[in-house]
């Protein structure tokens, strides 16, 4: 599957560059999600509630417009993820643990956009990601003790997800665009490293995924254009 994910995005990149007329863009995109791991891995510990947990993620679009409708969009972006969990028993300390977590997720994308100009474009995104793990840290805290650790080696170095967005396009001034959309991802693979994948007190292990979604803004430029 990594072989053809390679191939993709070479020949992506490849065609892209040929046909700039044709409506090569790049662009920088941003987003604030909320962000979830399904199935918490207390490591044989007590479980604890889950918290809200949010992050950001921001990086770099390119992609080739095929027609007037369809088009492919790659992406390298840097998303701060993970779950923070609490325990607030009545006159005892309030309990934390935060699992956060960063990636450089790498989503391939295909988009359909509907409208004939690039005044007002809604459109849909779906695709693969494939994720590369670049830090891990566990932070711990109660009426005792506090503290932070990498805990980078209890997770899965890569992981892979399904990408869905829904939104618009908005012209600022010729090839020159905004979009607005909601993303959501799901991860489709076990995050535990097999060494850290413990079962839970009732000697149960359920496998833990990555799930995160919200808004997510770009500014894009497109060559070739039609002013």
């Amino acid at each position: 599957m990594k072989t053809i994910y390679l191939s993709i995005v070479l020949l992506l990149a490849g065609t892209a560059i040929a046909n700039a007329q044709k409506g090569f863009h790049v662009g920088l995109e941003g987003a604030y999600n909320a962000t979830f791991i399904i199935n918490q891995d207390a490591y044989g510990e007590q479980e604890l509630d889950y918290a809200a947990t949010t992050g950001f993620a921001g990086g770099l679009a390119i992609g080739y417009n095929i027609d007037n409708h369809f088009g492919l969009q790659l992406e390298a972006v840097s998303s701060n993820q993970g779950q923070h969990y609490i325990k607030q028993t009545a006159n005892e300390p309030t309990i934390y643990r935060n699992i956060d977590l960063n990636y450089m997720h790498f989503p391939l994308l295909l988009k359909y956009s509907g409208g004939a100009q690039y005044a007002t474009r809604f459109f849909v995104m779906a695709g693969p990601e494939m994720s590369m793990l670049q830090k891990a840290n566990l932070y711990y805290k109660d009426g005792t003790s506090s503290y932070t650790i990498d805990v980078k080696n209890r997770f899965n170095k890569q992981d892979w997800a399904m990408v869905f967005e829904l939104g618009a396009d908005f012209t600022i001034y010729k090839g020159l665009y905004a979009s607005a959309g909601i993303r959501l991802n799901y991860g489709l693979t076990d995050i535990n490293d097999p060494a850290y994948r413990i079962p839970n007190h009732n000697g149960i292990y359920d496998a833990s995924r990555n799930a995160w979604g919200g808004i997510n803004i770009g500014l894009h430029y497109v060559f070739g254009h039609n002013d």
